[in-house]
């Protein structure tokens, strides 16, 4: 196998530690067995899930004012035979830019989220985690002579930290109850959705006998979304916030019985056999994921986008009951959980394919009016930011 020069991007804001981090950090630390692989994290903050990460890796201050700067540094550590890889739209800015410059072949991963309403940048090689995206851009004639690439999210086993998954049993009691349900997300708007249809799960399960606990685990981005959360809530349902817990979640997965996941946490809490749940829709509870809608939740890649059958929003609540009623079942949808981890969810599938495809890239096209619209969509998503930072210097 031919040892080629990988170089991964991926921009920075905030905390960092969204999954797309922990997606790039395990894709780079995988194919750095087979190829030279060096991550350089762009932005305002050196994201600590990259650092961590067995793989080397270097932070470029990048504002997207400081262009020449961040080139000139960037330019020391790279050569024009090295692969550029952006994990996203951010960071593919400066890629292009350093193909423009060093003739480099560049590609493009569109982690997750939403169909783009709005402006996407061109692109020739570009990687997609979901059907949903791979059935957009393949007909949007922008993308004809795009090599598009479905390369579902992944991830591996990992070690329990059963330390912190006995603090958190102790502090809030567990073993008190029947069942447990995590999930592990930010507290914003963006997720809010999820963390509604968590605790109406945590509801339902309690209204039907099953003594029920409910945790939501994750970073406090919006102060107003978890003080609105926490009207009116039961004791059961718990907000755990700290960092210490927060920095890995997925390493106290198995305090829960039962997890509401999307994306990448969907695949991680399957590898520890967890019983699945996926935002719905059509509904005001989770989808219990069996046999019978797996397809349907991963072509969307677990989101909240996930547009399920009727007669399954129908049969979701005797589903749940009988995790609780009928021992067996529930030990039935845990089994089948790990089989989806082993077949479909882990890393060394996507190893292979991401091998193959930067044998095969396409040259990257000049567009110079398309690379000032993609400048200017930078500057607009970052006016935020730029505020945020404004004020640490004057304070």
């Amino acid at each position: 196998m031919e040892r080629l020069s990988i170089v991964y991007f991926i921009f920075a804001t905030g905390k960092a530690n969204g999954g797309h981090y922990r997606s790039l950090a395990l894709t780079a630390e995988h194919m750095a067995k087979y190829h030279n692989v060096k991550i350089i994290v762009l932005g305002y903050t050196y994201s600590h899930i990259i650092q961590d990460a067995p793989v080397e890796s270097q932070f470029v201050y990048f504002n997207g004012l400081n262009i020449s700067s961040a080139l000139r540094k960037i330019k020391a550590c790279i050569d024009g035979n090295s692969i550029l890889h952006a994990f996203d739209l951010y960071a593919f800015f400066i890629v292009r830019l350093l193909r423009l410059k060093l003739g480099n072949k560049i590609a493009l991963t569109k982690c997750g989220g939403p169909n783009p309403k709005g402006y996407f940048p061109k692109v020739r090689n570009l990687v997609l985690f979901s059907q949903e995206d791979f059935a957009y851009f393949s007909v949007i004639p922008r993308y004809n002579s795009s090599k598009l690439y479905l390369i579902p999210n992944r991830t591996e086993d990992f070690i329990t930290d059963t330390t912190k998954v006995e603090e958190i049993k102790n502090r809030f009691n567990l073993h008190t109850y029947d069942k447990v349900i995590l999930r592990i997300c930010r507290i914003s708007r963006m997720y809010q959705k999820s963390i509604v249809q968590s605790i109406h799960l945590h509801q339902y399960a309690n209204d039907q006998g099953c003594k029920t606990a409910l945790i939501i685990l994750g970073n406090v981005q919006d102060q107003g979304v978890i003080d609105q959360l926490k009207n009116d809530l039961p004791d059961s349902v718990f907000f755990l916030t700290e960092d210490r817990y927060t920095a890995n979640a997925k390493e106290v997965i198995e305090v829960a019985d039962w997890v509401v996941g999307t994306g990448r946490g969907f695949m991680e809490a399957s590898a520890k056999s967890r019983v699945m749940f996926a935002v719905s829709m059509q509904d005001d509870l989770p989808m219990l994921i069996g046999t019978h809608n797996f397809d349907q939740a991963f072509a969307f890649n677990f989101s909240e986008r996930i547009i399920f059958e009727k007669q399954h929003i129908v049969d979701n609540r005797i589903d749940i009951i009988k995790l609780f009623s009928k021992a067996e079942h529930e030990a039935s949808v845990k089994k089948q959980s790990l089989v989806w981890f082993k077949e479909y969810f882990s890393i060394q599938g996507a190893i292979e394919k991401y091998g193959s495809m930067y044998k095969d890239l396409l040259d990257d096209t000049k567009d110079d009016k398309d690379l000032v619209l993609h400048w200017f969509k930078f500057i607009r998503a970052n006016l935020g930011t730029w505020y945020r930072e404004l004020r640490k210097l004057v304070k």
